[in-house]
Protein backbone atom coordinates (compact mmCIF):
# COMPACT_ATOMS: atom_id res chain seq x y z
CA UNK A 1 0.00 0.00 0.00
CA UNK A 2 1.24 3.45 -0.91
CA UNK A 3 -0.23 6.59 0.62
CA UNK A 4 -0.70 9.72 -1.45
CA UNK A 5 -1.96 13.21 -0.77
CA UNK A 6 -4.23 14.26 -3.65
CA UNK A 7 -3.42 17.94 -4.16
CA UNK A 8 -5.84 20.38 -5.74
CA UNK A 9 -6.19 24.13 -5.68
CA UNK A 10 -8.50 25.61 -3.07
CA UNK A 11 -10.79 26.80 -5.89
CA UNK A 12 -10.90 23.31 -7.44
CA UNK A 13 -11.73 21.81 -4.05
CA UNK A 14 -15.13 23.52 -4.30
CA UNK A 15 -15.72 21.77 -7.62
CA UNK A 16 -14.68 18.48 -6.00
CA UNK A 17 -17.11 19.01 -3.10
CA UNK A 18 -20.03 20.21 -5.23
CA UNK A 19 -19.79 17.82 -8.19
CA UNK A 20 -23.02 15.86 -8.62
CA UNK A 21 -21.11 12.94 -10.18
CA UNK A 22 -18.44 12.80 -7.47
CA UNK A 23 -21.07 12.90 -4.72
CA UNK A 24 -22.34 9.54 -6.00
CA UNK A 25 -18.94 7.84 -5.90
CA UNK A 26 -18.44 6.36 -2.43
CA UNK A 27 -14.68 6.55 -1.84
CA UNK A 28 -12.00 9.16 -2.28
CA UNK A 29 -9.81 6.62 -4.07
CA UNK A 30 -12.54 5.82 -6.60
CA UNK A 31 -13.09 9.53 -7.22
CA UNK A 32 -9.36 10.05 -7.73
CA UNK A 33 -9.07 7.11 -10.14
CA UNK A 34 -12.06 8.37 -12.14
CA UNK A 35 -10.64 11.89 -12.32
CA UNK A 36 -7.22 10.56 -13.37
CA UNK A 37 -8.82 8.51 -16.14
CA UNK A 38 -10.90 11.49 -17.33
CA UNK A 39 -7.85 13.74 -17.38
CA UNK A 40 -5.71 11.17 -19.18
CA UNK A 41 -8.42 10.32 -21.73
CA UNK A 42 -8.93 14.02 -22.51
CA UNK A 43 -5.21 14.94 -22.50
CA UNK A 44 -5.65 17.33 -19.56
CA UNK A 45 -2.51 17.44 -17.42
CA UNK A 46 -2.74 20.23 -14.85
CA UNK A 47 -0.10 20.75 -12.17
CA UNK A 48 -1.12 22.51 -8.97
CA UNK A 49 0.76 25.29 -7.26
CA UNK A 50 -0.09 27.94 -4.74
CA UNK A 51 -2.71 27.52 -2.05
CA UNK A 52 -3.80 23.90 -2.06
CA UNK A 53 -6.09 21.41 -0.41
CA UNK A 54 -4.92 17.84 0.24
CA UNK A 55 -6.91 14.62 0.53
CA UNK A 56 -5.20 11.46 1.77
CA UNK A 57 -5.59 8.31 -0.33
CA UNK A 58 -4.12 4.82 0.00
CA UNK A 59 -3.41 2.85 -3.19
CA UNK A 60 -3.19 -0.95 -3.37
CA UNK A 61 -1.31 -2.94 -6.03
CA UNK A 62 -4.26 -2.92 -8.46
CA UNK A 63 -4.56 0.85 -8.21
CA UNK A 64 -0.82 1.25 -8.72
CA UNK A 65 -0.94 -0.96 -11.83
CA UNK A 66 -3.38 1.50 -13.45
CA UNK A 67 -1.37 4.51 -12.26
CA UNK A 68 1.82 2.95 -13.66
CA UNK A 69 0.07 2.28 -16.99
CA UNK A 70 -0.91 5.94 -17.29
CA UNK A 71 2.56 7.13 -16.21
CA UNK A 72 4.39 4.78 -18.59
CA UNK A 73 2.17 5.87 -21.49
CA UNK A 74 2.88 9.49 -20.56
CA UNK A 75 6.65 9.06 -20.13
CA UNK A 76 6.98 6.44 -22.93
CA UNK A 77 9.13 4.04 -20.84
CA UNK A 78 9.14 2.89 -17.24
CA UNK A 79 12.80 3.90 -17.03
CA UNK A 80 11.71 7.53 -17.49
CA UNK A 81 9.81 7.47 -14.18
CA UNK A 82 12.43 8.35 -11.60
CA UNK A 83 10.55 7.96 -8.32
CA UNK A 84 7.27 7.11 -6.63
CA UNK A 85 6.84 10.85 -6.11
CA UNK A 86 7.03 11.44 -9.88
CA UNK A 87 4.64 8.56 -10.53
CA UNK A 88 2.05 10.02 -8.18
CA UNK A 89 2.58 13.56 -9.49
CA UNK A 90 1.66 12.33 -12.97
CA UNK A 91 -1.49 10.73 -11.58
CA UNK A 92 -2.27 13.86 -9.55
CA UNK A 93 -1.88 16.13 -12.58
CA UNK A 94 -4.23 14.00 -14.67
CA UNK A 95 -6.72 13.87 -11.77
CA UNK A 96 -6.70 17.67 -11.67
CA UNK A 97 -7.24 17.73 -15.42
CA UNK A 98 -10.14 15.33 -14.98
CA UNK A 99 -11.63 17.57 -12.32
CA UNK A 100 -11.54 20.51 -14.74
CA UNK A 101 -13.13 18.36 -17.46
CA UNK A 102 -15.89 17.21 -15.11
CA UNK A 103 -16.53 20.80 -14.06
CA UNK A 104 -16.82 21.79 -17.72
CA UNK A 105 -19.34 19.01 -18.38
CA UNK A 106 -21.43 19.84 -15.35
CA UNK A 107 -21.49 23.55 -16.15
CA UNK A 108 -21.92 23.46 -19.92
CA UNK A 109 -24.15 20.53 -20.83
CA UNK A 110 -27.89 20.90 -20.94
CA UNK A 111 -29.44 19.20 -17.92
CA UNK A 112 -31.06 16.40 -19.96
CA UNK A 113 -27.75 15.71 -21.75
CA UNK A 114 -25.90 15.62 -18.47
CA UNK A 115 -28.46 13.30 -16.85
CA UNK A 116 -28.16 10.95 -19.84
CA UNK A 117 -24.35 11.00 -19.62
CA UNK A 118 -24.49 10.41 -15.87
CA UNK A 119 -26.86 7.44 -16.31
CA UNK A 120 -24.68 5.89 -19.02
CA UNK A 121 -21.57 6.42 -16.92
CA UNK A 122 -22.97 4.66 -13.88
CA UNK A 123 -24.43 1.85 -16.02
CA UNK A 124 -20.95 1.31 -17.46
CA UNK A 125 -19.37 1.22 -14.00
CA UNK A 126 -21.95 -1.27 -12.69
CA UNK A 127 -21.18 -3.55 -15.68
CA UNK A 128 -17.50 -3.54 -14.72
CA UNK A 129 -18.20 -4.81 -11.20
Amino acid sequence: MINHRFQMSREDSQTYINSEILKKIPTTKERFMLLMALGYNNHLYITVGGESVFIDIGFNDEDLALIYAVAIKTKEKIENINSTYELLEIANSYANGGLHFLEYLENNMAEDQFKYLEKEFFNHISNLE
